[in-house]
């Protein structure tokens, strides 16, 4: 299993439910806002996952997929589509799943990131899993999924090192974008 990892909180939560399974943690570095503090979050939490599955790796791909839409100014609360981000993530999975023998992709598509973004509905897996030919999951599209099988305050303080926002303010999160609010 591939997981789409960008260090915020969505991917952290699946990292940690699918630990064990996970061979590969797949984090995209792209032209945005919130690029470096990704990063930072990305390799602070795959020390702290690497302890805990010491056989996962991490693959860090950057491409040149220009992301202005997430620049949409500090506290701006809305949606900011990046034109056919997920596709291009999970096309770059995909190929990447193939060279590590893994045959699902994971990635945190929302239930409420389904009115904003096509790319985080069931039909457009669906789809995209036929054209790759890969099964491609998001498992947060399921808000009936039982609670974490590990210790809260571990899962407290690792989500704690994720980052999830769209454009900081002055390094801090701004906590008034849509990626803040539903943290």
């Amino acid at each position: 299993m591939i997981l789409l990892f960008s260090g915020g909180y969505d991917s952290t939560l699946l990292a940690l439910r699918y630990l064990s399974k996970i061979k590969v943690l797949l984090h995209i570095q792209y032209i945005h806002p919130s690029r470096d503090y990704e990063l930072m979050a990305v390799g602070r939490l795959y020390e702290e996952l690497k302890q805990k599955n010491p056989s996962i790796c991490l693959k860090i791909l950057e491409i040149p997929l220009y992301a202005q839409e997430l620049s949409a100014g500090v506290g701006v609360s809305g949606s900011r589509y990046v034109p056919n981000r997920n596709a291009i993530f999970l096309s770059l999975a995909a190929n990447v799943a193939r060279v590590h023998q893994c045959d699902t992709i994971i990635y945190g598509a929302t239930s409420c990131d389904q009115e904003d973004y096509f790319d985080c509905t069931p039909a457009f897996m669906e789809t995209l899993s036929f054209a790759l030919r890969i099964e491609i999951c998001a498992p947060l599209l399921d808000t009936s999924l039982r609670p974490f099988e590990v210790s809260s305050t571990d899962v407290h303080r690792l989500l704690s090192l994720s980052w999830s926002c769209y454009q900081p303010d002055n390094g801090m999160p701004c906590e008034k974008c849509n990626s803040c609010k539903q943290r």
